[in-house]
């Protein structure tokens, strides 16, 4: 079986006064997992200007632990895409607080 390559979404909206979930301690706890994985690739970002079509071509899993981040309809479009193409979608704690405004 080949690695998998992963990609992890973490960040929370700079318009949130209180920084709940952008905190160095989550970032290094995600860090840690991933290094401690079998993963050929691994990405931790919180920039989601790599959600598009030809960057998410590149893994196999994506794991979304932000929060209230706020992806443009195409960002969207494009995870979707990704996961209906067979990449795993894993989201941790309060994810679904990033895609609101997207219901799919």
């Amino acid at each position: 079986m080949t690695a998998p390559r992963v990609l992890v979404i973490l960040g929370q909206s700079s318009a949130q006064t209180a920084q709940f979930h952008n905190q160095p301690d989550h970032w290094g706890s995600f860090a840690s997992m991933l290094r401690a994985s079998d993963a050929s690739v691994r990405l931790v970002t919180d920039d989601l200007t790599v959600l598009t079509t030809s960057v998410l071509a590149g893994f196999d899993v994506i794991v979304n632990a932000s929060t209230a981040l706020e992806p443009t309809a195409a960002q969207v479009a494009a995870l979707l895409e990704r996961v209906k193409s067979g990449a795993g979608f894993v989201g941790v704690h309060a994810a679904t607080a990033t895609f609101v405004a997207h219901p799919d």
